[in-house]
C-alpha cells in the first residue's frame, strides 16, 4: 500500500499535501484547560529543552502564530514577540520562536478557540 513513509509513492512523505489535515494557521493545541492556536497570547517559559537564545525570551509575552506538526508527531508553536506592530513585520517574514505546550502560560485565547 502507498503511504506517506512508502518510498515509492509518488509523493514525498515530507510534502505537506501528504496529509491536508494539519494547518499551523488555524490547528489548536490543549494547553492545560486553553484550547491555544492563532491570536492566542502567551508567556514564554523555555524548559531544559530550550537553547540559550530562548532562555532570552523567558517571561517575555508573545502571540501565537501557529501550531505546528512535525513527522515525529511533537507540537510546536510558532510565536512572535514584541509590541503587535512588529509582530506583524515578523509574521511576514515568517520569522517565529517555537516552543513546546509545556513551554508557556496561556493568558487568553483568540475568540474563536474558546471551548464550547
Amino acid at each position: 500500500a502507498s503511504g506517506p513513509t512508502d518510498p515509492t509513492a509518488e509523493q514525498p512523505w515530507w510534502d505537506p499535501d501528504v496529509d491536508g489535515s494539519f494547518d499551523p494557521w488555524t490547528d489548536t493545541v490543549l494547553v492545560g484547560e486553553h484550547l491555544v492556536g492563532k491570536g492566542a497570547r502567551v508567556v514564554l517559559r523555555p524548559s531544559h529543552r530550550a537553547d540559550a537564545q530562548d532562555f532570552f525570551l523567558d517571561g517575555l509575552e508573545a502571540s501565537v502564530a501557529g501550531v505546528f506538526h512535525d513527522v515525529d508527531g511533537t507540537v510546536h508553536i510558532a510565536v512572535s514577540v514584541g509590541d503587535p506592530e512588529d509582530e506583524v513585520d515578523f509574521a511576514w517574514q515568517g520569522r517565529h520562536h517555537f516552543f513546546a505546550p509545556d513551554e508557556i502560560e496561556v493568558l487568553s485565547v483568540a475568540p474563536r478557540q474558546r471551548a464550547q
